[in-house]
């Protein structure tokens, strides 16, 4: 496991391939007293835009359990520990062959700015 502490945001850099824009969860799998929880962020990739870089703010993130949304969230904080990262292709009603191709995923503290431009 590794801590969070200062970080602000998780930094993607991707690109998906296909017709269409698809939407993915970004999972963190965190220590806690409830082994499913698990804090999910969303983003979408549109393969018009190319390599594309995001940021998402761990503010932004969801904590869920067993892939729903829990009553009490927990915002993450620099106390939690951080055991995995997984990226999720969300379904639509759309059969579509798509595929995602990732550079990187970093935990970025707020004072850096992104290397990526």
């Amino acid at each position: 496991p590794r801590e969070l502490g200062e970080v602000e945001s998780i930094e993607v850099r991707a690109r998906a391939n296909g017709a269409e824009a698809r939407r993915f969860l970004l999972n963190l799998k965190v220590e806690s007293f409830n082994p499913d929880d698990m804090y999910q962020g969303a983003f979408v990739l549109d393969p018009a835009k190319g390599w594309t870089t995001l940021r998402l703010p761990l503010s932004e993130f969801a904590l869920t359990a067993r892939g729903r949304h829990l009553n009490n969230q927990r915002r993450p904080d620099g106390d939690l520990l951080l055991e995995s990262v997984g990226l999720l292709a969300l379904a639509d009603d759309e059969r579509a062959d798509f595929s995602i191709d990732v550079v990187s995923v970093a935990a970025m503290p707020h004072e850096i700015d992104s290397p990526f431009g």
